[in-house]
């Protein structure tokens, strides 16, 4: 009696052994499902985003190709071609983003000099020369 006391105390044992591993491994299959959850939610938000900023850009597109339509139309004799058959408003437009990008070059020129010296002036002083 002693010893079928003993096998069952030992098959309970085991059972609670393995009853405690399985809700350990429920609890880890949890925690991977709520943080692929969130990951998932993270994409889609993401996903959404992208999509919105394509469709900004497409109609952007759109609504170049539609200013720009008269310099792809065929030109009759005599027509003006290239920057002078542009539309006034698109004169202003095209200056205004060549100047930004002169302006954003001469930045960037700028900054470089500045680097070149600070780096001169910093290697005087490592040489022990001295900064007039």
């Amino acid at each position: 009696m002693l010893g079928g006391v003993a096998v069952v105390k030992a098959d309970l044992e085991d059972h609670s052994n393995e009853l405690k591993m399985a809700e350990d491994n429920a609890k880890k299959a949890m925690a991977d499902a709520a943080k692929l959850s969130e990951e998932l939610r993270h994409e889609q938000d993401h996903s959404s985003s992208i999509e919105k900023l394509r469709r900004q850009l497409e109609s952007q597109v759109k609504e170049l190709q539609v200013r720009l339509s008269p310099v792809s139309r065929v030109r009759s004799p005599g027509q003006r071609t290239g920057w002078f058959s542009l539309p006034p408003r698109d004169h202003d437009y095209f200056s205004s983003r060549q100047v930004e990008r002169a302006f954003t070059e001469r930045l960037v020129f700028m900054k470089g000099i500045r680097a070149v010296a600070r780096d001169l002036f910093s290697g005087e002083a490592i040489f022990g020369l001295s900064s007039p």
